[in-house]
């Protein structure tokens, strides 16, 4: 009786023991399909998730046109391609970029000889420079040929035309303390800032039948030519570097500044709202 009674025992245990370690390793498979299924559905998400923010920002959708349009400028292998890719319109901004080079320069010559032309010449090349950035969209449109590297190329020449050019004259006819430098600096920034955001949401901003934007979100960068305008007729009138209207604050401190400045500080302020929306013509 002992014997089978301890055989009849270690059978029990042996039982216990495996269904134990049956319900161990079935708890285990459980718990790993749990992880796996979280692990997936998690990656699920990120993927949702990554490609609702990619398709937001834009840059998983483009247009079937613009589709190939990138594809056949990435893949274009002939030689000079980027400039056989460049439309009418294209060319036309080119030329502004070019137009507010010459200012800058025309500008040093006028700081160092002191020669009235040569600030004139200034003048004129922004007012040609205006005059092409408003072909170059209407160009485009009419002749239905435009390129993704144009709409670029339109803000980097903004940049030179109606943020550098402009500065740079600013200096030339006066104003050249170290707190105007930084005003002027801003005034730059500010235009920057304002195209790159251009860039960013022009597709998002609602458009007319044509395709064109309805408005501007702040003051357009080429709006700086009031400020030019306004410093053209400072210089008819003589009232330039030490002659300058409002005179110097602070004068003989370290910063002292010209408050006529302050219009290039509030300028930029305005091109930097998202409030002011500017209905275009």
């Amino acid at each position: 009786m002992p014997i089978h009674e301890n055989l009849e025992d270690q059978l029990c245990k042996s039982s216990d023991s495996m269904i134990l370690s049956a319900s161990t390793a079935s708890n285990d498979i459980l718990t790993t399909s749990m992880s796996n299924n979280y692990l997936n559905t998690s990656a699920s998400n990120s993927n949702d998730l990554a490609s609702s923010d990619l398709l937001e920002l834009g840059i998983s959708q483009l247009n079937t046109s613009q589709y190939y349009e990138v594809r056949k400028f990435i893949n274009d292998e002939r030689p000079f391609s980027l400039v056989r890719n460049l439309k009418l319109a294209d060319y036309v901004t080119l030329l502004n970029a070019i137009l507010g080079f010459f200012p800058i320069i025309y500008s040093i010559k006028f700081s160092v000889a002191d020669e009235p032309r040569f600030i004139y010449v200034s003048y004129s090349c922004i007012t040609i420079g205006l005059l092409c950035d408003f072909l170059d969209g209407r160009i485009a449109r009419w002749n239905s040929q435009s390129s993704l590297v144009g709409q670029e190329m339109d803000s980097l020449a903004d940049l030179i035309s109606f943020a550098i050019a402009p500065s740079t004259i600013a200096f030339a006819v006066g104003f050249q303390t170290n707190v105007d430098m930084l005003c002027l600096s801003f005034f730059i920034a500010c235009v920057l800032a304002r195209l790159a955001r251009f860039n960013v949401s022009v597709n998002y901003l609602p458009k007319d039948i044509s395709g064109k934007s309805k408005y501007f979100e702040g003051l357009p960068a080429p709006t700086s030519v009031l400020l030019v305008l306004f410093m053209y007729f400072l210089t008819l009138r003589s009232k330039t570097m030490a002659f300058l209207p409002l005179g110097v604050a602070f004068d003989s401190y370290i910063f002292e500044f010209h408050p006529l400045v302050l219009v290039f500080v509030i300028t930029g302020c305005g091109m930097v709202s998202k409030r002011l929306k500017i209905p275009k013509l």
